[in-house]
């Protein structure tokens, strides 16, 4: 009974206690406002150093206050921050209108606008894209002979032509005539400008004598033929191509296979090359090779063989037996010593296959097309097929070859400056005509294609023939049906020179893995 008042008297003095307080709270609730941005597209294309992005926000409801925050980052694709110089959330101004003077490298970067309420503290992001671009950044390269035998570049940009870049920029033309030009999405080195590791798009020159790599950021050079090498050139050697190899960059010269392992900011790199890659009886590659798969085709003309260069850096023979173990009647260690590689190239119209045209050097009229199968890492036998091309066609008397590498399995050839096609599975031959085509020695012949779904409005798969004519060169670019062009040329770029290479350059080309997958990468 003693315990029952006891608890009744505590519960007494504890409610009177509570009355004694009074209730402070603040109940006067104010309406919940959302805020709403208008007026900022869904990116802005802007040439860097030399544009400045205005952006003017309309922010709903109108009667408020806000606080704004414009910040910018650099959009890595698969990149690890840790490395590299990556832009992580700077900011670029607090101001309701963003007037921001462009100075970035080539490329795609994040931009947001945080506007916060000054009354209630709600803050909302508006996020658009920032397409940096310079002079450089957009258009096609080619690649050519100058009169005086030298080589050198242009690029027909949509504003216009910009001539010999190598010699305004460098002061003088390569010596030498052209060998091959390669355009690399990501060149990993140690920019000496900044200290620190960059990864421009760039792109590779070489001649009969010489080779530069040129950042197409501002084509400044980042590697001349002295300093390519981490102790020098090897004794002797000629460049012959540069280019992209998945998560390395390989580079092919007399002297063999050379591979700087890297994938831009994520695999960082000096971006020199050491000794070639160690082979059994050494080795001396081919230019004309073929990327496909993710991996590279190469014939070893020291030893009459082909070789497989891998995306990592990989470089094997082949063994004689299929990947099913069957004997296959034709050897890619023994390819006839009398054969000659005068044009190889991927095709990837219904199965994964490269194709490799040898010249018989004793019998000049007779030609070979190889069948490669390009099997991802897979270094059996990948030789499926070998053709005698019948000695009646023209294709025996062309000067230039080319593929229709998505298409259609057709080969394209030029005999007497006049445009062929050659159709793989029937050996059958037929001239192509041109509409809008004003002839001239046909020096070039490629499929040229931009394919990625991130740059749909840059897209194109074009065939395109090169002439020379009168000291100039044209550049027709043809859309195309079942790999057969089809009515005018879309375009016609012409220049001083002979055109030898063409190279097209987005803004919105990214890494070496997902661009080269969408792009032409073999010689």
């Amino acid at each position: 009974m003693k315990t029952i008042q006891y608890i009744f008297i505590l519960t007494s003095i504890t409610f009177i206690s509570l009355s004694c307080f009074d209730d402070k709270g603040n109940y006067d609730y104010t309406e919940f406002k959302d805020i709403t941005i208008q007026g900022i597209q869904t990116n802005y294309a802007i040439t860097s150093y030399q544009d400045t992005l205005h952006i003017t926000p309309q922010v709903l409801p109108a009667e408020d206050s806000y606080n704004y925050l414009w910040t910018i980052n650099r959009n890595y694709t698969n990149a690890n921050q840790g490395f590299g110089d990556g832009i992580s959330k700077d900011t670029i101004s607090q101001d309701p209108q963003l007037s921001y003077a462009v100075k970035l490298p080539n490329g795609e970067y994040n931009l947001t606008l945080k506007v916060t309420n000054q009354e209630t503290g709600y803050s909302v992001f508006y996020n658009t894209k920032l397409i940096a671009q310079t002079a450089y950044s957009s258009g096609f390269y080619i690649l050519k002979e100058t009169a005086e035998g030298k080589t050198d570049v242009d690029l027909h940009t949509p504003k216009g032509k910009l001539e010999n870049l190598l010699k305004e920029t460098t002061g003088n033309s390569l010596a030498g005539k052209p060998t091959s030009m390669g355009l690399i999405f990501e060149y990993c080195y140690i920019n000496p400008q900044i200290s620190k590791y960059d990864a421009p798009r760039a792109l590779s020159v070489c001649s009969e004598n010489d080779i530069r790599v040129f950042s197409l950021n501002d084509f400044s050079t980042i590697f001349t033929y002295d300093n390519l090498f981490y102790d020098g050139k090897p004794a002797g050697e000629k460049p012959l191509y540069l280019y992209p190899n998945t998560y390395n960059i390989g580079y092919l010269s007399t002297a063999g296979i050379h591979s700087n392992y890297q994938n831009g900011l994520s695999i960082p790199s000096s971006g020199q090359f050491g000794l070639p890659t160690v082979l059994s009886g050494n080795c001396r590659p081919s230019r004309h090779m073929a990327v496909c798969n993710m991996e590279s085709y190469i014939f070893d003309e020291l030893n009459h063989r082909f070789v497989k260069f891998n995306f990592n850096a990989q470089v094997s023979v082949f063994s004689e037996k299929s990947s099913t173990g069957e004997t296959i009647p034709y050897s890619p260690n023994a390819i006839p010593a009398n054969y000659q590689l005068i044009f190889c190239g991927p095709n990837t119209a219904s199965e994964y296959n490269v194709y490799a045209l040898f010249k018989d050097m004793q019998a000049p009229q007779k030609h070979y097309l190889y069948t490669l199968k390009a099997e991802l890492s897979k270094f059996s036998n990948p030789i499926s097929e070998v053709t005698e091309i019948p000695t009646s066609l023209n294709f025996n008397r062309a000067t230039v070859y080319a593929i229709n590498e998505k298409d259609a399995r057709i080969m394209y050839f030029a005999t007497d400056n006049k445009l062929y096609r050659y159709l793989i599975d029937e050996q059958k031959e037929s001239e192509i005509t041109l509409s809008g085509f004003e002839g001239g020695e046909i020096t070039y012949i490629s499929n040229r294609y931009w394919l990625s779904s991130a740059d749909k409005e840059n897209n194109f798969n074009y065939l395109a023939i090169g002439t020379y004519k009168n000291g100039q060169y044209k550049i027709y670019f043809y859309n195309m049906t079942g790999g057969i062009p089809n009515g005018a040329p879309v375009q016609i770029l012409q220049g001083e020179g002979k055109a030898i290479k063409v190279h097209y350059n987005s803004p919105l080309m990214t890494d070496n893995n997902k661009s080269g997958a969408n792009y032409p990468c073999s010689f």
